[in-house]
């Protein structure tokens, strides 16, 4: 998958999962996709990187149902960056680790043409040290400062769309509160969102992004991926 945004400054990621699919009840999703009545349980490593920023991720995601989905997992953030033009390097860390254990949830709905999705997630973050153990660490995705040694942070994401010929459009809502340093990240946007062949798809946006230490402004992004195998997850 590669991704990218235009707020508050231009970047990408490439990011590669590989993951296993066990089927644990039911007959899978089928030729057509239609089927939803089964139970699934998949572990997956998710690989990413901007080439100053890499992460590694390994998650194990339960599905008791196809739409329901529960998930719990451990990722590890490096930078070595700290040329960022919304942080100051000099009074917080921009380079160093981030731990995060989380715990997520899913739902996805569909009802004719109307789809909704829901996400949740709670995580425990810890920060290696810098050369001031009291410097605020910044968490670059969500353009936050974080307490310095460690924080948990929540997050809810909703999406709300309409499935049309040229594919599904949406409009999407994405939440992120850190509660020892009481920062937030805010992001509302219109997508629209296409399968153009059996491998590939592809999402664009445009709306809103403000943080603690962002003031609104509007925001682009895009995202294309590449399936290298069928999944039996929904989404």
């Amino acid at each position: 998958m590669t991704s990218l945004r235009s707020t508050p400054s231009v970047g990408g990621e490439v990011e590669i999962e590989a993951g296993y699919n066990q089927l644990l009840w039911g007959q899978g999703p089928g030729n057509s996709g239609s089927n939803v009545l089964y139970g699934l349980l998949r572990p997956s490593l998710t690989l990413a990187s901007s080439g100053v920023i890499n992460s590694a991720k390994a998650r194990l995601e339960f599905f008791p149902v196809s739409f329901v989905g529960l998930a719990a997992g451990h990722e590890q953030v490096q930078s070595d960056f700290d040329g960022f033009t919304y942080f100051d390097c000099e009074q917080m860390r921009c380079k160093g680790e981030i731990s995060r254990n989380f715990l997520q949830a899913n739902l996805g709905l569909a009802i004719g043409p109307l789809v909704m999705l829901a996400f949740l997630e709670d995580s425990r973050n810890s920060y290696s040290e810098g050369k001031d153990p009291n410097q605020s660490p910044g968490e670059f995705r969500y353009i936050v400062l974080a307490n310095p040694k460690s924080d948990r942070h929540h997050r809810t994401q909703y999406a709300l769309g309409w499935k049309t010929e040229l594919g599904t459009f949406a409009g999407m809502s994405d939440y992120i509160y850190f509660e020892k340093s009481k920062q937030y990240s805010k992001m509302n946007l219109l997508v629209l969102s296409a399968k153009f062949s059996q491998n590939y798809d592809w999402m664009f946006g445009a709306g809103e992004l403000e943080s603690s230490e962002l003031a609104p402004g509007a925001i682009g992004v895009f995202q294309l991926r590449y399936f290298f195998s069928p999944s039996s997850k929904l989404f």
